[in-house]
């Protein structure tokens, strides 16, 4: 494959952002929008009233995100093996483009089949997050099989992964400061339902998923071997000591950071500590804008101590933030502006954090995979994507699903104070970067073996 450099590789590494935010704003605000909870914003609704079942959906939307972690892997494969002039990853991410758009637009027009009662349009929309979560899969499990391969260096690689990063902090921008007050406001007004009409004047972005289609030059190298078994390619991917190390601190990290995700645009705000409008942009903004400057920070500690230390800071640092976020409770306060403060203090503190989450995220796969070509001559770089996708989608589908969807419907006290199922969020969410400190202690000092070696 030929190799792609300055401002190619930085194109490249754009091609993500499209799925990426609408797959942030479906994870961020459907539940919300279809659940209509106490203290949330007309407009972040889709007609200001329940439109699913609460239980039901909470079941069938932890299956769907199951199905999706599951799906990855035979995805995944089939990529691997695909044979195709275009090329492998081409074929894949335009398999997977057209039903991905079109299951997006329908999951936000639930008026559509409203006509079967809350029961029906529950089960629809269940559905439709299958198709979507599979079809995205698709086009991202193809478009990150190439990381191993579309560079040459470690070096390169991690270069790959923090403008991969990058794009994260900004489409994390535009999900979480700058949608909920502007965005939503200009693209779809203040009335009940402006988040269907602003989502549906997004998702043109998701053209850029087909970047890679016009920059990827593939080339099969016929010494390494693209014909892994199934069985033995998954067999292969937690054989590897390393990766299994690392996805042991994903599974309770990735827990933590999707109860975050998905409270910091609606719940946190408006129901933890009744901010709104602008004080939202400017928090949301403090946790994400600094992000490509906490990247240089984070090559600093790696470089002088490696990197299971630089995610060990990372992991303290969050755990902090979502304390501190705690605290901001309006209960406590009785003031917005002291809230605000707090939640100022708290998105700088987790920022950092947040750059390696993203980061390693991409460096960790395709990095051993890339090791596994050189070494062992074997090819299957989707199916290490595959494994970590489907760690996250189970843990997303816990923190989501089953702790988020079940706490924000029922209400509680917490200090004897009413709204506890609100502070209660951030609580959790920090447990679960502490429970992932001390997972990394299974990791090499500098994540992938003492000596950089797959092993």
């Amino acid at each position: 494959m030929k190799k792609l450099k300055g401002w190619k590789l930085f194109l490249f590494s754009m091609a993500g952002f499209g799925p990426n935010l609408m797959m942030t704003l479906v994870t961020g605000y459907l539940n919300d929008a279809l659940l209509a909870p106490d203290g949330i914003s007309p407009a972040k609704t889709i007609t200001g009233t329940i439109l699913i079942s609460a239980g039901l959906g909470s079941v069938l939307f932890f299956i769907a995100k199951i199905i999706d972690g599951v799906i990855d892997v035979p995805l995944a494969y089939i990529n691997d093996k695909m044979h195709c002039k275009l090329g492998r990853r081409k074929l894949g991410i335009l398999l997977g483009w057209i039903p991905m758009v079109l299951s997006f637009i329908l999951i936000w027009n639930p008026g559509i089949f409203s006509a079967t009662g809350e029961v029906g349009t529950t089960i629809v929309e269940a559905l439709l997050l299958i198709i979507f979560y599979s079809s995205y899969t698709m086009c991202l499990v193809s478009y990150y099989g190439s990381f191993s391969i579309v560079v040459e260096t470690e070096k390169e690689r991690l270069r790959l992964s923090h403008f991969k990063a990058f794009f994260d902090t900004v489409q994390y921008c535009f999900a979480y400061a700058l949608f909920p007050s502007l965005l939503l406001t200009l693209l779809g007004g203040k009335e009940t339902g402006a988040i269907s009409s602003a989502l549906l004047k997004l998702s043109p972005l998701m053209l850029t998923m087909l970047i890679p289609v016009l920059l990827l030059k593939e080339e099969d190298d016929k010494s390494v071997n693209h014909e892994v078994p199934l069985v033995e390619s998954i067999k292969l991917s937690f054989k590897n000591k390393s990766f299994r190390a690392w996805l042991l601190t994903l599974l309770m990290m990735h827990m933590g950071l999707m109860l975050f995700l998905t409270g910091i645009g609606t719940t946190i705000p408006d129901s933890l500590m009744g901010i709104s409008g602008w004080q939202v942009t400017v928090m949301n903004s403090a946790a994400f804008a600094p992000v490509p400057l906490m990247l240089l920070l984070f090559n600093y500690i790696k470089k002088k101590r490696g990197m299971r230390v630089s995610i060990q800071t990372s992991l303290i640092a969050f755990a902090l933030a979502m304390f501190t976020f705690a605290a901001a409770w309006k209960s406590l306060w009785n003031s917005p502006t002291i809230s605000l403060i707090i939640g100022l203090i708290a998105s700088t503190i987790g920022s950092y954090a947040i750059g390696v989450f993203f980061s390693s995220s991409y460096y960790f796969p395709s990095q051993i995979a890339a090791l596994e070509i050189s070494e062992k001559k074997i090819d299957h770089s989707a199916m290490y994507f595959a494994v970590q996708g489907l760690v996250t989608q189970v843990a997303g589908a816990i923190a989501v699903n089953l702790i988020y969807m079940n706490l924000i419907a029922s209400p509680m006290e917490v200090l004897g104070k009413e709204g506890g199922q609100f502070f209660l969020i951030p609580v959790i969410a920090g447990v679960m970067m502490i429970l992932a400190f001390f997972c990394t202690f299974k990791m090499a000092k500098d994540g992938i073996s003492e000596k950089g070696k797959v092993k």
